[in-house]
């Protein structure tokens, strides 16, 4: 007969020999070894210690997005499908839409949908069209199209019926808009836009 003796390894002692888990290369947040994928954005995580060792001029890291790709790579980035080693390299804009996949912009103007945020409690508050997303040379602009639940920006509501009449406003790399606002002006579905500039 063959005794297998097993030891419980608690966190505190994981965090001491240095193995401190897994990381997810977007959003940074942290889990345990046994967790293959991030529960806020749902991106397949990494060892944290892997990601101590990369860097800007790594190869596992895409230039145009930032994503940390794990091998065997097939040229492209899995997320934005940029390809490593390229000299031309195109401005990618995103909205990372909180408990699903980032939607990647690819032609303007983007309108945001029901169907496009189908995955998320509330969206049946969305409309469709709800907002619209436009760019005027090397700036952005977002705009409510008049919907029945409202939009903020920041903070600041920029549209929605019996709200506020709906005008264009400014878009920054970094900025959150919320849609469907409630009695508090707080939205039900949160989302950041992100422009990740042409690198050389």
């Amino acid at each position: 007969m063959v005794i297998i003796r097993m030891k419980w390894i608690k966190r505190d002692d994981q965090e001491e020999s240095g193995n401190l888990g897994k990381i997810c290369p977007m959003c940074n947040t942290r889990y345990e070894l046994d967790s293959n994928y991030c529960q806020k954005d749902g991106h397949r995580l990494i060892l944290e210690e892997k990601a101590k060792t990369v860097n800007e001029n790594s190869d596992f890291k895409c230039r145009a997005c930032g994503y940390v790709n794990e091998p065997p790579l097939r040229g492209f980035c899995i997320l934005c499908g940029e390809p490593f080693g390229s000299e031309a390299r195109r401005e990618r804009v995103f909205l990372f839409v909180e408990g699903i996949y980032p939607i990647y912009i690819e032609s303007f103007p983007f309108e945001l949908d029901r169907m496009q945020l189908s995955r998320l409690e509330g969206s049946e508050y969305v409309n469709s069209p709800h907002v619209r997303i436009v760019r005027e040379g090397p700036d952005f602009y977002v705009k409510d199209m008049n919907s029945l639940n409202g939009t903020s920006l920041n903070g600041k509501i920029i549209g929605g019926k019996g709200r506020k009449k709906a005008e264009k406003e400014r878009l920054f790399s970094g900025d959150v808009i919320e849609i469907c606002l409630d009695s508090k002006n707080n939205g039900m579905i949160r989302m950041q836009f992100k422009v990740f500039p042409t690198l050389a």
